[in-house]
């Protein structure tokens, strides 16, 4: 398990995938200046259909650019994953205020997506080795 594991923490094209994803996780988010809040640790009251807020930015489907929406669908497996692994510790993070709380899902979640784009650029390089050496 741990060889496997070591192979696709090494895999090149896991880790330029990552890198890539990284980068345009960060365009996305660069455009968007972070929600003031008057007290982090409450909760804004406003609240508008459609709108979700991750790392202290607010996000609504359609006025979103092209990119964050083809990076937020390439996502979704590892945004369900992180979810149902996020639930055993959602007392805990009752305890946190609304802003920390937002931090700490939206770090849990790049690092799942992250993870996502190390086994698809491990699956990848495997499969690019097979048909190489299918061939042969």
């Amino acid at each position: 398990m741990l060889k496997l594991l070591k192979k696709i923490v090494s895999s090149r094209v896991g880790l330029i995938l990552v890198g890539v994803h990284l980068c345009l996780v960060i365009y996305a988010f660069s455009g968007k200046t972070p929600d003031t809040l008057d007290n982090p640790c409450i909760e804004p009251e406003q609240h508008f259909a459609g709108h979700s807020t991750i790392a202290q930015r607010t996000f609504h489907w359609t006025n979103e650019s092209l990119i964050f929406k083809t990076v937020s669908l390439l996502d979704i497996p590892s945004m369900v994953i992180a979810a149902i692994l996020m639930i055993p510790f959602g007392w805990i993070l009752n305890d946190f205020c609304y802003q920390a709380t937002h931090w700490i899902a939206s770090f849990w979640m790049l690092f799942c997506a992250s993870v996502q784009w190390l086994i698809i650029g491990y699956a990848i390089e495997r499969f690019y080795t097979y048909r190489k050496n299918l061939f042969k």
